[in-house]
């Protein structure tokens, strides 16, 4: 959720800095954990542009079905409300039903690139360009 929301706030302010310290009055946190989050979402493929005295900037976001970039989306009430996302996953079904009885209903689980073996063929997935979706 409180990635959700940085995600939020450095779009709309993308074409300025906004300190951190504005960031954690906004978010009512620290802003060491501000600067966590700020990390995190630049692992996950965020660009930042970080600067000593003005703050922070979003340069761009991933092009990845992560829960940052489809939750403005979704318009359900359930499905999708819970996200599972994996980088990579042998199997979204096999995922799915180990999970079946631990998550909620509508517990969307998607994976940009699956790799399993059929027979004696490794089927192999291009990453992120056809993600493998499990509802």
């Amino acid at each position: 959720m409180l990635r959700q929301k940085l995600v939020e706030i450095l779009k709309k302010n993308r074409e300025g800095f906004i300190s951190g310290q504005k960031l954690s009055e906004i978010m009512k946190v620290s802003r060491t954990a501000i600067w966590k989050q700020i990390k995190e979402l630049e692992k996950l493929g965020y660009k930042i542009q970080a600067h000593r005295k003005l703050g922070y900037r979003l340069i761009s976001e991933p092009d990845l079905l992560i829960y940052e970039e489809i939750a403005p989306y979704l318009n359900t009430k359930f499905i999708g409300r819970n996200y599972i996302h994996k980088e990579s996953l042998s199997s979204t079904n096999d995922m799915a039903k180990e999970l079946a009885y631990k998550v909620p209903d509508g517990t969307v689980i998607v994976a940009d690139d699956r790799q399993r073996q059929r027979r004696w063929a490794e089927v192999v997935s291009e990453k992120a360009l056809y993600p493998y979706i499990r509802i």
